[in-house]
């Protein structure tokens, strides 16, 4: 699919009340409006990692505290690939609302779009093949976990409105990360992600890491079957182990104090089951910022791999299209370095009458194609439900 490209910042008249940036958690949303002063920086540029960056944030956050603004804060969105420009900014202004009050009942005048055509940019022949070679991979080097995702390009017979995505989305998932970013050439990142990367709250933090899944049931017999079965895969519990065990590090450095569960426990998505371990955490330096903290564990090995590097090099090699803003991270912090960060996975990049999905898929020795590449179709359904399809009846609309 040929996505146009629109000028920065255009949306759909019906979006021009709408907030510029959204984030649900926990209940609330928080809704930011304008743009104050970008801040946009490459989390590997030395501007970034020798804190120069953050000086200078600080000073955009001072200034705007000596006008009265109480707490400023920042918001955004972060690629996979921190080589390349995040997309960050400071709001003119923003808000907090009930997640339950802005989810509020559809109405026909609400629908998100219909649907018009689905893409599959990426083919099953195609990525179980790669599926395949990174099998390969584990034999022949010491590549131990790779994660590969594929697109999926949906165009409506009218504009998408972001707004409206992410209100449906709210409504389908009142528990997930549900996000709304501005990012380049006029396109706007929408998702619901089940994932925490980084929340920090003084000298607290939490990272909620996600490995191992299974598609929900509409049998609860069915379901729990699959659940005790999530949890003893061995399959499974090893591509979970890899990403805790890479959390844990990159935490412990920062810690005083570091809780990681011995088991782990599995979360319900609305379309998937997961493997879940919550990490506390207490800072030995409270003066770390939630962003600092982020960097330091993206990418994690739930949506690159493990060894990293290997993993991003398998990436570049097998999954044949550019990965963007998918797998990175959305989120916000405020003036005092507390704030909450999200992997962007669940999500769709959305520009003008054209949506792009996306699905990811954790493959390591014991995997198989086939099972890969059903694990992405079940997760590709978290966005398709905006439509009231599923991901085979997506595939049949291609099809026909």
């Amino acid at each position: 699919m040929d996505v146009l490209a629109l000028p920065l910042g255009e949306r759909p008249q019906a979006d021009r009340c709408d907030p510029d940036f959204l984030f649900a958690s926990r209940g609330r949303v928080l809704r930011a409006y304008g743009v104050d002063e970008r801040m946009d920086v490459a989390l590997e540029d030395r501007a970034f990692t020798d804190g120069q960056w953050e000086e200078a944030l600080d000073r955009a956050f001072r200034r705007r505290t000596a006008r009265g603004i109480d707490n400023p804060i920042l918001v955004g969105a972060i690629p996979f690939d921190s080589r390349q420009q995040a997309r960050l900014f400071i709001p003119q202004r923003y808000d907090h609302e009930d997640t339950a009050r802005l989810a509020a009942p559809a109405t026909p005048d609400t629908a998100p779009a219909e649907l018009a055509a689905v893409e599959e940019t990426v083919g099953r022949g195609a990525f179980e093949e790669a599926v395949g070679r990174a099998i390969d991979l584990f034999r022949d080097t010491p590549l131990r976990k790779v994660v590969l995702s594929r697109p999926l390009d949906v165009e409506a017979r009218g504009v998408f409105s972001p707004g409206r995505l992410l209100r449906t989305l709210l409504r389908q998932n009142p528990g997930a990360y549900v996000f709304a970013a501005p990012v380049a050439y006029g396109q706007t990142l929408v998702g619901a992600s089940p994932e925490l990367l980084i929340r920090k709250t003084g000298r607290t933090v939490v990272s909620n890491p996600l490995a191992g899944s299974a598609p929900r049931s509409a049998s609860a017999e069915v379901e729990r079957q699959r659940t005790a079965a999530l949890l003893a895969s061995a399959k499974d519990r090893t591509e979970h182990r890899y990403v805790v065990d890479a959390v844990r590090a990159a935490l412990a450095g920062h810690c005083s104090r570091l809780a990681v569960p011995d088991e782990p426990s599995v979360i319900r998505t609305p379309t998937m089951l997961h493997l879940s371990t919550e990490l506390t955490g207490e800072l030995a330096d409270p003066s770390v910022s939630s962003l600092r903290l982020a960097h330091a564990l993206h990418p994690t090995p739930a949506v690159c791999g493990t060894p990293t590097e290997l993993a991003r090099e398998a990436i570049a090699g097998l999954e044949g299209y550019a990965r963007g803003w998918y797998s990175g991270m959305v989120g916000w912090m405020d003036s005092r370095g507390n704030g909450e960060w999200a992997l962007s996975i669940r999500c769709g990049l959305v520009q003008g009458r054209w949506l792009r999905l996306y699905a990811g898929a954790g493959i390591v020795a014991e995997s198989t194609p086939a099972a890969e590449w059903e694990e992405t179709a079940a997760k590709l359904a978290t966005m398709l439900n905006l439509f009231g399809v599923g991901a085979g009846e997506a595939a049949v609309e291609m099809a026909s």
